[in-house]
């Protein structure tokens, strides 16, 4: 950490994974948000709804080349690390 008033720098190689839950906004962190996270350069970027979770890895000048939706019975693996895998269905609200 810098001292008070040091300016900090980071780089899209500095976060692992960017997630975002998306309420009603989905359209927008899908297509909007996602390209500019691509374009970029950060790695993963998840998009977490009452549907489920859109996995977005591969980033490319204009956005992202790979997008897989993983559903609430499904599990997501963790892109950094130790081999994790996260229940879907963990991420969510169950009363919902």
């Amino acid at each position: 950490m810098g001292e008070t008033g040091t300016l900090l720098r980071w780089s899209p190689a500095d976060l692992a994974l960017v997630v975002d839950v998306s309420d009603t906004s989905f359209a927008a962190d899908t297509e909007t948000k996602a390209g500019v996270c691509g374009r970029a350069g950060f790695g993963c970027y998840w998009v977490v709804h009452r549907g489920g979770v859109d996995v977005f890895t591969d980033p490319h000048g204009s956005g992202y080349r790979s997008r897989r939706h993983a559903g609430v019975d499904g599990v997501i693996a963790v892109p950094y690390g130790p081999a994790t895998s996260i229940p879907v269905a963990s991420l969510l609200d169950a009363d919902s």
